[in-house]
């Protein structure tokens, strides 16, 4: 039996940055995630530390060996197990007054209304191999209903942040850059600059067999910069020393191994 006075006790840390209002505003909201791998999972255990009570999470797979070396549920005793099943237990124990709408399907055509129903953001963690028409319906969706719409491919030891608000600019430039069906697997040139070319080099030979080399470091980083936006968006003024959120048409790059950091605007970045 859970204390009546657990969530204020385990986030006893978290209130004086986020304050008591902040945390009890947390407590009440919704975030959507779409695909709990490294980066999807990394921010849902992220956004439970931090008070968030309520998620929905899609995924249709299943844990294999080679997620273990990114993905916090993924262990021995998750093999073959549902990763939404694995995901609802691990934010359970954080948390056992979480609520939980799980989409073990997947984000499909079909539910993609219900899945962002009552969400108050979407993060998109979805697969490389999930078609670009999909995942924009994802985001139109997420427009429609006035959601804001977060992703960060996870690249080398960083990643790129994305966010677009549902009354600023739309992620169509995002998919045709990144995911469309049509794509040589050539990352922009401008990358090159930012992430060590080195890796990319060796991703960019991978991209065609949809299994990218990665590493746990750059999930934790694209889960942080998911989640400190995230918070951002979620509780605003209510944050101490509150800044706006960082939206399309700006992006974060970052890249420990390089030691670099970016703030870059997307139209500056063709879509060669």
């Amino acid at each position: 039996m859970v204390k009546e006075t657990y969530f204020y006790d385990f986030l006893n840390r978290c209130i004086p940055l986020l304050t008591e209002e902040g945390v009890n505003k947390l407590k009440g909201s919704r975030v959507a995630i779409a695909g709990c791998g490294g980066a999807g999972g990394a921010s849902a255990v992220t956004l439970a530390r931090m008070g968030v009570g309520n998620f929905s999470l899609a995924d249709p797979g299943v844990f294999d060996e080679p997620d273990i070396n990114r993905q916090w549920a993924a262990n021995i005793k998750n093999l073959g197990r549902k990763k939404t099943d694995g995901y609802e237990e691990m934010l359970l124990n954080i948390n056992p007054q979480i609520k939980i709408k799980k989409y073990s399907e997947g984000v499909t055509n079909e539910n993609v209304s219900d899945f962002l129903s009552g969400a108050d953001l979407i993060i998109d963690c979805l697969d490389i191999a999930v078609s670009a028409s999909l995942r924009g319906k994802v985001y139109e969706e997420a427009r429609r209903m006035g959601i804001y719409s977060l992703t960060a491919p996870i690249l080398s030891f960083g990643a790129i942040f994305f966010c677009s608000s549902p009354t600023g600019m739309s992620m169509d430039k995002i998919v045709r850059m990144i995911y469309r069906e049509d794509s040589d697997g050539k990352f922009p040139k401008i990358l090159h600059k930012i992430f060590m070319p080195q890796h990319l080099d060796i991703i960019e030979s991978r991209i065609p067999t949809h299994k990218i080399p990665s590493v746990p470091i750059s999930s934790m980083i694209a889960a942080a910069m998911i989640s400190t936006e995230s918070i951002l968006i979620l509780l605003g003024k209510l944050v101490p020393g509150a800044r706006k959120p960082i939206c399309l048409p700006k992006v974060i790059a970052v890249d420990f191994f390089r030691l670099s950091y970016y703030i870059v605007d997307i139209d500056s970045i063709p879509l060669q």
